[in-house]
């Protein structure tokens, strides 16, 4: 899925007493979160850790370069050209020379080299910072007077040579008067919470000093300049930090808040509630698209506004988590060990520390070893052989099944610290939590989460929509929702070819393709047709039929409302075992074609058919495609889409039977049909073939909460049979009486590719 600004976060925008002032970010770490600071005016950033073209990625926040005019450190690329008669000495507690600000050599130096540089680079703004760095050697007196005048210089000189930048220095108070016309804002640091490089500890700002520091920042107010006051707080304290805002705020200063390092997002005159979420899974117990985080969890994590990005426990160990830039952490695992343990288990303690939520699912195996739980309030208990039974239960349990006692005695997990217990079972005077929320996130173990039924076939043991939101801390905002438009619930109608060549039972016999070509022109709405060029060419399997199929498609893709799409060259069944070349497909004459042939020559052939290119390949067979294969389509610059499971009906009585938006193919992202075609309802085609008309009960089930759009998927052998044509016309009836918005195919996924 193509990130963009909608597709990456949520904007809480706070407001306060300064309602014309930018909203400012600082962000000095070496991977700066690009499209969320898109959100903010101003975007203080760190040159020194940046590569050259980082700045190409800030649409349309203005960029503005950290720099520090008294001071240099050793991480600045002119750190070598500083010489040494312009240094007065070292700032221990930073690692940084001091540098006299009353030498004209540095002076010109910034002037004329560091300055120009930044701006070269794309900058439009400079943050100067430490400039007031030289109190700490220089006494009071005419010495210190001489740096406070060099420091005016410069700022003047600055702003000579670039009169459209914005211009922010920290602190600067002793010459408040002297640089207001020539700087934006005026900052300043801890004015209710600092932080102690010496000790390297946090630290509350005292009544006397912050009454100082404000009444400095009011003189610059007073001025007309923006009013900046970062304070320092750790990750965690993400609620502090927010109250810690809400004050400066009200004082009328822009703030910021976040760790001493500001290598995180923090919390400003807007904030940034992350949707990227972890979804940890184990690719060895079961690959992607089988397993339970992407075909349990996924979904309820889409609905609540969420990215999954999928991490697997057999890849790299990834970057931990930080707080501000991931909405939490949620794992799945369903095997018992797996790679770099250690490294995993400080993974996860990493999170809570950075005040992400965890939230653990399944079986959690090795992963979670006594360190881990220790950190989460939690042991592992000894194991009880007495008949266990139901001691605590919330209303979020029981959502479609009841979980059932342990058979075999009791055992599981314990919590020690502080919690919300929502299922507990107990054995004697022995309790054990199977599902809790805790400050830190919460866990739901199996098999309590999802209920094995007696058909085998899961159903929640809780409601993983309210369960995900809390245990998340969520907040009650707006989110993307790709179900409806302009508030009525999407409609999309989408043919594959398969069967075209077939013959009806209706009088006449005619080909499949001829009957559904009519009943599509009757019924006038947007229609997505996928066709299948080796079972209508003249080099196909029906080469005697392909002039009156190629005809058909042709009076087909003439209709107004339909757009045209390709189902292949041969349907390949296996799609990653066709990629190898040994996979099954249509026996097409002329031997196996090639992925290019699979698709790219089939896209050709249908905009022939069509007088237009086709605006998107509908995945064929399993509907699994690679890496290769969907690239292959996008660089064609050509939609897709097909997969999923969604049949949630009286068959299937859960949304276990709800698939997500769709699934990470290498770089790209495939996305599935939003509801399931007739082959699922009919038992692959065997029978009744009326039962599609049982899709209108997922129709219903993914309703409320609105989990898909209403789709209507089949294929061209449905018009083959009575019964499936009439099964059809309920189906189109029902869909039609709930009042939609149809749309094609390719409107929605582009609405999905855009949440």
């Amino acid at each position: 899925m193509t990130p963009s600004l909608a597709a990456s976060l949520l904007v809480a925008a706070l407001g306060g007493a300064h309602p014309s002032a930018p909203a400012i970010a600082f962000h000095y770490g070496v991977a700066p979160p690009f499209a969320e600071l898109s959100a903010f005016d101003w975007v203080v950033l760190d040159p020194s850790v940046l590569t050259p073209a980082s700045r190409m990625e800030l649409p349309p926040a203005r960029p503005i370069a950290y720099a520090a005019m008294g001071e240099v450190h050793p991480s600045a690329p002119w750190f070598g050209e500083v010489q040494a008669g312009w240094t007065l000495g070292e700032n221990r507690a930073w690692g940084g020379k001091i540098v006299d600000l009353a030498e004209p050599a540095w002076r010109a130096f910034l002037l004329e080299k560091v300055f120009p540089e930044l701006w070269q680079r794309g900058f439009r703004g400079f943050f100067l910072d430490a400039v007031d760095a030289h109190v700490a050697v220089v006494p009071e007196g005419p010495e210190r007077e001489r740096r406070w005048d060099g420091l005016v210089e410069v700022v003047t000189g600055l702003r000579a040579r670039f009169p459209d930048a914005v211009v922010v220095v920290n602190r600067g108070f002793e010459r408040l008067e002297a640089l207001a016309s020539s700087v934006d804002a005026v900052a300043a640091e801890s004015l209710y919470a600092g932080w102690d490089p010496v000790a390297r500890t946090y630290r509350d700002v005292s009544a006397a000093d912050r009454r100082w520091l404000d009444d400095q920042l009011q003189r610059a107010r007073a001025r007309g300049l923006v009013t900046v006051a970062i304070d320092y707080l750790p990750p965690r304290e993400r609620e502090r930090a927010r109250e810690v805002g809400a004050a400066i705020r009200k004082l009328g200063h822009v703030p910021w808040v976040g760790p001493p390092g500001l290598d995180r997002l923090g919390v400003g005159q807007v904030e940034i509630w992350p949707r990227e979420v972890w979804l940890v899974h184990d690719s060895a117990a079961a690959p992607l698209a089988e397993s339970a985080a992407h075909r349990l969890l996924a979904m309820p994590l889409e609905h609540l506004g969420l990215r999954p990005r999928y991490v697997d426990v057999r890849a790299p160990l990834p970057r931990a988590p930080r707080g501000g830039e991931v909405a939490g952490v949620v794992v799945w695992l369903e095997g018992t060990s797996f790679p770099n343990l250690p490294g995993w288990r400080q993974l996860l303690v990493g999170a809570v520390d950075e005040g992400v939520p965890l939230v653990l699912f399944g079986y959690l195996g090795e992963a979670v070893d006594e360190t881990v739980l220790e950190r989460l309030g939690a042991r592992r208990g000894r194991r009880v052989r007495t008949p266990a039974k139901v001691t605590r239960r919330s209303p979020l349990i029981g959502l479609e099944a009841e979980p059932r006692p342990p058979p075999l005695g009791l055992e599981g997990l314990e919590v020690r610290g502080e919690a919300e217990v929502l299922l507990e079972f107990g054995a004697g005077t022995t309790t054990r939590q199977a599902i809790l929320l805790a400050p830190w996130g919460g866990w739901a173990l199996q098999p309590h989460a999802v209920v094995e039924s007696y058909a085998g076939e899961g159903r929640w043991g809780l409601d993983p929509f309210a369960f995900l939101r809390r245990a998340l801390r969520l907040p009650d905002v707006a989110v993307p929702d790709v179900t409806t438009e302009n508030g009525r619930r999407i409609l999309l109608a989408h043919v594959d070819g398969d069967g075209a060549a077939s013959r009806s039972e209706l009088p006449g016999r005619p080909l499949a393709l001829s009957v559904l070509r009519r009943f599509i022109e009757r019924h006038r709405l947007p229609h997505t047709v996928a066709l299948v060029e080796g079972e209508l060419s003249s080099e196909g399997l029906h080469p005697e039929l392909s002039p009156h199929l190629e005809r058909e498609a042709r009076r087909l893709f003439a209709l107004p409302h339909v757009e045209p799409a390709s189902h292949g060259f041969s349907h390949p069944f296996v799609w990653s075992r066709f990629e190898m070349g040994r996979g099954r497909a249509l026996e097409v004459p002329g031997g196996r074609p090639s992925l290019e042939r699979e698709i790219l020559g089939s896209l050709d052939y249908v905009a022939r058919l069509a007088g237009r290119p086709p605006v998107l390949f509908a995945w064929t067979g399993d509907a699994l495609p690679g890496p290769d294969a969907v690239a292959l389509v996008e660089e064609a610059g050509v939609l897709h889409v097909n997969g999923g499971f969604t049949v949630a009906s009286s068959a299937h009585p859960s949304l276990t039977f709800v698939a997500p938006l769709g699934r990470p193919v290498g770089s790209s992202f495939q996305i599935y049909a939003p509801i399931s075609n007739e082959n699922d309802f009919t038992h692959r085609w065997r029978g009744p073939f009326w039962g599609f008309r049982n899709v209108r009960e997922t129709f219903d089930r993914t309703a409320q909460p609105r989990l898909t759009p209403l789709s209507i998927y089949f294929h061209t052998y449905s018009g083959t049979k009575t019964a499936s044509l009439v099964a059809l016309e309920e189906v189109y009836e029902d869909a039609l009486s709930r009042h939609p918005t149809p749309l094609h195919v390719s409107q929605w996924i582009r609405r999905v590719k855009a949440s």
